[in-house]
């Protein structure tokens, strides 16, 4: 009986002793799998790990676990345990390493070279910031180097008088304030063809603001009433619809634009105001002048602005176009000017004719005629008004039709400069080509 109790003992002994094995072994495996599920994930960090070192690290996973504690119910910590928990966590923080290094966004020195040069487009060939550029890093400097080469070389082959490296600053301006010329040892190809391409953007500019001025209506010659020449002997009289710009050929405005108030005088002024004015021609005129090179300061507001102008005209390859639209100006001003004065002379001619007709009219008989055509009749009794001499003689202001013939001369005289240096600019081009075609 005594042994038989013993042997059911050491059965429920070894049946509690597998149990706890099973376990052992079953808890060993799920740790086993979770380290190496972390070690493929961390793989493309460190991809040099071998077979051996995934056995080493399994096998003191899959170590027997310590002796449970009945009382305390928690396993004694073990060196192995210790080993497995710290590569457990190393890892992780490999993983979380990784996952950092993803979301940290590209730096600009990694940009692939389309985007890159897609950067140098949008900043323009004028921008001071392609030579700050260069300075971001060795990478950046050899990219904006080979582009500055290869667009330096081609700037100069549009250039008259290809910009001296280092001399003067990028405006253009060559003196310092102490009057010495500012002399640089080195300057890159950036540099040197962001200059090239402000001296051509200025010289472009101007262009451009005579094309807005010639584009504009210039009032011809006065005009016959059935369209052909003007007479000398029999001119059109002027019509204050000259003045404001209305055609005699325009519609008569409706009713209800009447009642609206929408057709007037100054709303049809505004329509027209493609009409050119006589100061937009004078400073056409002037920027005319220093684009060939005849800059003069007295012109401008800004006296520095006339030699700039001339400056840069001089070293762009741009002549062409400013000869072209140099001499269209200087025509299109000189046909301008004499138009103003013919109008001119023809209102006083009128002015002078109606007044020599109603003095004639109002003639007074051969034995009371005097000197002074100022008569006054009254009662029949025919005397002189000093009245209207004291008021001619104490009036001192000045005659808008003196400013006008002033200011018409003054643009006479630039169209007539004008067309004299882009005559002597073609001739001495000709020349330098070896033909006289141009003469002939």
């Amino acid at each position: 009986m005594e042994v038989t109790i013993n042997d059911r003992k050491r059965k429920a002994e070894e049946h509690v002793a597998s149990a706890t094995e099973h376990r052992r072994n079953h808890h060993g495996r799920i740790e086993v799998s979770r380290f190496i599920g972390m070690q493929d994930k961390s793989s493309t960090t460190s991809p040099s790990m071998g077979v051996e070192d995934n056995a080493a690290c399994s096998s003191r996973l899959v170590a027997p676990r310590p002796h449970v504690d009945v009382h305390s119910n928690l396993p004694a910590s073990s060196p192995s345990d210790v080993a497995a928990a710290d590569a457990l966590g190393r890892g992780k923080r490999e993983d979380d390493d990784d996952v950092e290094s993803t979301e940290t966004p590209a730096c600009f020195a990694h940009l692939p070279i389309e985007l890159f040069c897609n950067v140098i487009a949008y900043l323009g060939p004028t921008s001071s910031s392609l030579c700050a550029l260069c300075q971001l890093s060795k990478h950046h400097n050899a990219i904006m180097t080979s582009i500055g080469d290869v667009m330096l070389h081609r700037a100069r082959l549009r250039f008259r008088v290809p910009l001296v490296p280092g001399v003067g600053s990028i405006d253009g301006n060559d003196d310092d304030d102490d009057g010495i010329a500012s002399r640089v040892i080195m300057e890159s190809s950036v540099s040197l063809f962001v200059r090239h391409a402000r001296s051509s953007k200025a010289v472009h500019d101007r262009l451009v603001a005579l094309e807005g001025i010639l584009g504009k209506e210039f009032p011809s010659l006065v005009e016959h009433e059935d369209g052909g020449d003007a007479s000398p002997t029999k001119p059109r009289p002027i019509l204050a619809s000259d003045a404001i710009g209305i055609s005699e050929s325009d519609p008569p405005p409706s009713s209800s634009s009447r009642d609206d108030g929408r057709w007037d005088a100054s709303s049809r002024l505004r329509r027209d105001s493609n009409i050119v004015e006589p100061s937009e021609v004078g400073h056409a005129l002037n920027i005319a002048l220093c684009l060939l090179g005849r800059p003069n300061p007295d012109y401008f507001d800004d006296p520095d602005e006339a030699n700039a102008i001339s400056y840069h005209a001089s070293t762009t390859a741009l002549e062409w176009r400013v000869m072209t639209l140099c001499g269209t100006i200087g025509v299109r001003a000189y046909k301008y000017a004499k138009s103003r004065m013919c109008r001119r002379y023809d209102r006083e001619d009128e002015l002078f004719y109606d007044a020599y007709h109603a003095v004639t009219d109002r003639m007074v008989p051969s034995h009371h005629r005097r000197r002074t055509p100022f008569l006054r009749e009254d009662d029949d009794d025919v005397y002189y008004d000093e009245e209207d001499d004291d008021d001619v003689d104490d009036d001192d202001t000045v005659d808008p039709g003196d400013i006008e013939a002033e200011e018409d001369m003054m643009l006479l005289d630039k169209a007539s400069l004008v067309m004299q240096h882009v005559f002597l600019r073609e001739q001495n081009a000709a020349r330098r080509h070896g033909t006289d075609s141009f003469l002939g």
